[in-house]
């Protein structure tokens, strides 16, 4: 299939029964253009289930209310470091997982990058939290995120 080396890092995708269902593959030595290999790609995910796709399922509280909705695995990542439900969809445009998120027993709220892009996101969740066009959220520091999304919540 892919091949792997020391510089490339891979997130497992399994789905609500608890089946893995496909990986991503994040290679970030490689440029972000287009190429005619995508294995080769700086993203490149593979799944057995197109339609759901995402990554962070087996990390969900449902004690929690709310469910944060970001692009890529380390944007989910550092909101879950800090305590929150988040999920990555691999994606700015998750329309195919509009009726799944809707089914979710939690508040949607998408985080969205400050691009033409973010918006596409926003449209798929229940409240959306648009970023400045500079910023980005794996970029941001823990305490930067923590006051974002504390001044959302107010």
């Amino acid at each position: 299939d892919t091949p792997h080396s020391e510089e490339v890092a891979t997130f497992l995708l399994w789905n609500l029964s608890g089946q893995l269902v496909g990986y991503q593959n994040y290679r970030p030595s490689a440029g972000k253009e287009r190429m005619d290999n995508p294995t080769m790609m700086r993203y490149f995910s593979r799944s057995t289930n197109k339609a759901l796709v995402v990554w962070g399922l087996e990390h969900l509280d449902p004690s929690k209310s709310d469910l944060y909705v970001v692009e890529g695995v380390f944007d989910a990542v550092k909101l879950q470091n800090l305590g929150y439900n988040a999920v990555a969809t691999l994606t700015n445009n998750p329309k195919h997982l509009q009726n799944w998120l809707n089914s979710l027993p939690y508040r949607t709220i998408a985080v969205c990058d400050g691009d033409k892009a973010g918006e596409k996101l926003a449209n798929s969740c229940d409240l959306a939290i648009h970023l400045q066009s500079d910023k980005d959220l794996g970029d941001m520091s823990y305490k930067e995120i923590t006051c974002l999304i504390a001044s959302f919540c107010v």
